[in-house]
């Protein structure tokens, strides 16, 4: 059956937003998100923070300040690779480092919960973003060594200065749980919105080679969060890369990165800007290919951050089996005011994108 806008509440599988606190309009010390329970035990948290003080931001469950957190994370800042553990902590990271007043942060944090178990928790985050300049990225594992039930997080400024400042917002998603949460409707085809819900605006699979594509009518200022999949196919044997732009914006040094990534046995990171995103790569071998997945928050008022993971120049040389590079990176469109009506997927080289090039444009409906 045909459908206009829905709301997504409560549908089988689905994962829904169940908390937005929309850009809050004053600093504060943290935010509270209540009412969880067992019924759901996959949640993702994404927030963009807006620094008021020189702060880290971390996550902490039931308002425990003990120390029954660990975490282990691996992270790129300028040219320098680390890692770290912290057993009996008092927190979980939401920041690779501390966010400065002004600066933003971005992470994207996957939590599951159930009562019984530890609670697992896995963060990517793009830190303390100033212009172009990306602190640092990074990747976290953390747990909460607690086995009751989660029933609320809070994402805090670390020294409860007042440092989530203002323009900060915050976003809570669960998984439907269909046995307890489900309203059955048999097939809905929905020709509107899906309110509350991821909801794909754009997909192809290239048929023929493709100099680029254009997604457009896109309303970045009320979608607000984009997600961008593309698994890239080389047409040519020279390096070839694809550039991710927003409005088709190539203006010298408006991207900013901080790559971090692997090579066989080596570990890099480094700092660049760039005329657009790189937004995979391929590398100099006809049909060799690359996997990538970009989170966007596109709204205007402020710097656009992005967190990009990718697997790139998949069956590199004569090894079909080969994937050279895995990258985890923190992107930044450095322009404030213009609302992202469009992006472009451009290749480095004429008709780049080869056929079985696959795109795919999610935004998440507020």
């Amino acid at each position: 059956m045909d459908y206009g806008n829905i709301e997504s509440q409560n549908t089988d599988g689905l994962t829904e937003v169940i908390y937005d606190s929309g850009e809050i309009a004053a600093a504060v010390s943290g935010i509270d998100i209540v009412n969880l329970s067992d019924v759901n035990t996959e949640y993702q948290l994404i927030h963009r923070v807006i620094g008021a003080a020189t702060n880290g931001i971390i996550l902490r469950f039931n308002a425990d300040t003990d120390d029954n957190y660990g975490n282990q994370y691996m992270a790129g800042s300028n040219t320098t690779e680390s890692a770290y553990r912290s057993a009996a902590s008092s927190w979980m990271y939401q920041s690779f480092s501390d966010v400065q007043s002004g600066r933003t942060n971005f992470a994207i944090t996957d939590i599951h919960s159930i009562s019984g178990l530890m609670h697992t928790v896995l963060t990517k985050n793009a830190s303390s973003i100033n212009g172009t300049t990306i602190d640092g990225v990074m990747l976290c594992g953390s747990n909460w060594n607690n086995t009751d039930e989660l029933t609320d997080l809070e994402v805090l400024d670390l020294a409860a200065h007042s440092g989530i400042g203002i323009g900060s917002r915050f976003i809570l998603l669960r998984k439907v749980v269909a046995a307890t949460d489900t309203t059955r409707a048999g097939v809905m085809n929905v020709k509107g919105k899906m309110k509350y819900a991821w909801q794909e605006v754009y997909k192809t699979t290239l048929t023929g080679t493709s100099n680029g594509i254009t997604i457009s009518s896109l309303t970045g200022n009320t979608d607000v969060l984009y997600r961008l999949t593309m698994r890239y196919q080389n047409a040519n044997t020279t390096n070839s890369i694809t550039y991710l732009r927003m409005n088709n914006d190539s203006t010298a040094n408006i991207y900013g990165c901080q790559f971090f990534e692997a090579y066989d046995t080596t570990v890099e990171a480094t700092r660049q800007t760039q005329t657009g995103v790189n937004f995979g790569h391929a590398g100099t071998n006809v049909g060799t290919s690359s996997h990538s997945q970009i989170i966007i928050y596109g709204k205007s008022g402020y710097v656009r951050p992005m967190i990009l993971t990718e697997a790139m120049e998949i069956g590199y040389g004569s090894s079909p089996t080969c994937v050279r590079y895995m990258d985890l990176n923190g992107w930044v469109y450095n322009e404030t005011s213009t609302e992202i009506t469009s992006m472009t997927i451009t290749p480095s080289d004429t008709n780049g994108l080869d056929v079985g090039t696959y795109i795919c444009l999610e935004r998440l409906n507020l």
